[in-house]
């Protein structure tokens, strides 16, 4: 038996065999790959996946950074301070103002009774 005559009688035998070993690795590969349908279904979730990001990307356009943040926060702590200071302002008009008006309910008084004198 020359090596030719060894390699065709061993062809069908190693063709046989080839051919099982790619039907394990198809059967092997078929669950590791998508399908059509699956590959329909998973595109959908990635285009709504895509609108809600969109969606996101859209509102975050609107929200203040950082900089206008801290710019928010000083004016407000600068409007606390403003406002202290018209706090103190308006007790001494309060007070002003109950002395005037004591002031005039005593002139009210003197003249009401400088006139029963007569």
């Amino acid at each position: 038996m020359d090596w030719l005559e060894i390699i065709l009688t061993a062809l069908p035998i190693l063709g046989t065999l080839l051919s099982v070993a790619v039907f394990i690795f198809m059967l092997m590969a078929g669950a590791r790959f998508v399908s059509k349908k699956e590959h329909a279904i998973l595109l959908k979730e990635v285009d709504g996946f895509k609108d809600r990001l969109i969606t996101a990307e859209a509102a975050l356009e609107n929200v203040p950074r950082v900089d206008a943040m801290h710019e928010l926060a000083l004016s407000i702590e600068r409007m606390n301070g403003t406002i202290k200071g018209m706090s103190a302002q308006l007790i001494s008009v309060e007070k002003f103002s109950k002395l005037t008006t004591a002031t005039m309910q005593r002139q009210e008084d003197f003249l009401l009774n400088l006139n029963k004198g007569k």
